[in-house]
């Protein structure tokens, strides 16, 4: 009975939701940037970079091992699943402000009044001038149902809700963000560590030649057959060459630890345990050469220009939620139910009780308190275009600092490999002249 009645009463309530309402949130425009002209590929080569699992590519199944390790016990990226959890829930209690709140409530109250009271009850109740009095310790059973709901007509709800759900974006993308940049740190920690055990292993090479350079001299200068000036300058070059070899241990030793807080290991196994290998360094695959141009459509997939776009436009939301507050709430209650003196009479059609209140509250006087609020919203919205512009700013000069990098490394790599092939052939021509006696 009373759940019908209610159901009836909502219908008004909801009537409510036809009246049109009025944002005052600014009308959301993308900043204006001054963007490179877009140029036109044939084939995309950007797009088997852009697959969520690009590191496949080096086609190396300990990295790919590392990964997957990475992605699942990363504290990092367990945060950023929290958060993303609670921006949830916050939009969801952002959008139940739209429905109306419905309630039961079960009461019973025991009161005594004073004897002067019910003495003076006693007397009118009987006409007077009888000694029967009622009782003066009094019952009173409720039962009923309860709603409340507020109209929308400025848009408070609306542009509350549109916020949550633009920072509930916004934190996705930076958990996506975050995604990118653990897994690329895995990737370049592996790199090195496989760089830094080739290196350590010709230092040591080295070191051993320098050694036996080193004893060689020292027999020469007893003998007589060398300076000492020579001498110091070969041992110079011992200590040099071994100094590269305690300096590439400490960088392997740190790479090894830092790659092991990426995986997500315990304190024990980072202590205790190394990172697996996989390829040598010569077999690893070279990426194809990028484009010195990239587009800004390619650009705005990164899900950091997205973050900062989606708080944006959360705070021009905002802007919306500050300005209703000049504005009057407009809020609707209503209650249905049964009161009586014994709980048996509830129920009962002569116990039915209800109610229906509107209520309209319009602030006159709060020391400019929503002008204030106003002005911070303002000046939030500003905060937020200006790291959105700068996003987009660091973002092509990420994107043009690695084309660059891409090209250079390349000369670099094909000069290095010139000067290992002179210095091969030398070596090979001075064993040479050594053999047949010419040094």
């Amino acid at each position: 009975m009373i759940t019908k009645k209610i159901i009836n009463f909502s219908n008004v309530i909801f009537s409510g939701l036809v009246l049109c309402s009025c944002s005052l949130a600014p009308k959301y425009n993308q900043p204006n940037l001054d963007l490179p002209e877009d140029v036109v590929f044939d084939d995309d080569i950007y797009e088997k970079y852009a697959t969520k699992e690009w590191w496949k590519i080096f086609n190396d199944d300990v990295l790919n091992r590392l990964e997957n390790e990475a992605l699942q016990y990363n504290k990092d990226l367990e945060s950023s699943i929290a958060r993303i959890d609670e921006a949830r829930a916050a939009a969801g209690i952002a959008y139940a402000d739209f429905w109306p709140t419905v309630g039961i409530s079960a009461q019973y109250s025991r009161t005594s009044i004073s004897k002067n009271t019910y003495m003076m009850k006693a007397f009118d109740h009987m006409g007077g001038g009888s000694n029967q009095i009622i009782d003066n310790n009094q019952n009173n059973y409720t039962l009923g149902a309860q709603i409340s709901y507020e109209l929308d007509l400025f848009a408070k709800i609306k542009n509350s809700n549109d916020a949550a759900v633009h920072n509930l974006l916004a934190t996705k993308a930076a958990a996506d963000t975050m995604y990118i940049a653990i897994t690329a740190s895995v990737a370049k920690l592996y790199f090195s560590l496989i760089a830094l055990d080739e290196k350590l292993e010709i230092a040591k090479k080295t070191l051993k030649s320098r050694d036996e350079t080193l004893s060689i001299y020292e027999k020469r200068f007893e003998n007589g057959y060398c300076t000492e000036l020579d001498l110091l300058r070969v041992r110079a070059e011992k200590s040099s060459v071994e100094s590269v070899v305690f300096n590439t241990e400490t960088q392997l030793a740190q790479a090894e630890t830092a790659l092991s807080v990426i995986l997500g290991k315990s304190p024990r196994e980072i202590v205790n345990s190394s990172n697996a290998r996989g390829v040598k360094l010569s077999n690893i695959d070279i990426l194809d050469v990028i484009p010195r141009n990239v587009t800004s459509e390619l650009m705005y997939r990164r899900p950091d220009i997205k973050q900062a776009e989606m708080q944006l436009m959360a705070a021009n939301a905002n802007i919306g939620v500050a300005r209703s507050y000049f504005f009057p709430v407009i809020s609707l209650t209503g209650s249905n139910g049964y009161e009586g003196v014994d709980f048996k009479d509830l129920g009962s059609s002569f116990s039915n009780t209800w109610s229906f209140v509107p209520k309209i509250t319009l602030p006159i006087f709060n020391a400019g308190k929503v002008k204030y609020n106003i002005e911070a919203a303002k000046a939030k919205y500003a905060q937020a275009e200006s790291f959105y512009k700068k996003t987009v700013m660091n973002a092509f000069k990420e994107a043009k600092d690695a084309i660059v990098m891409n090209v250079q490394n390349r000369k670099i790599l094909a000069a290095s490999i010139d000067q290992k092939n002179a210095l091969k052939k030398s070596y090979e021509l001075a064993t040479k002249q050594k053999d047949t006696g010419y040094i």
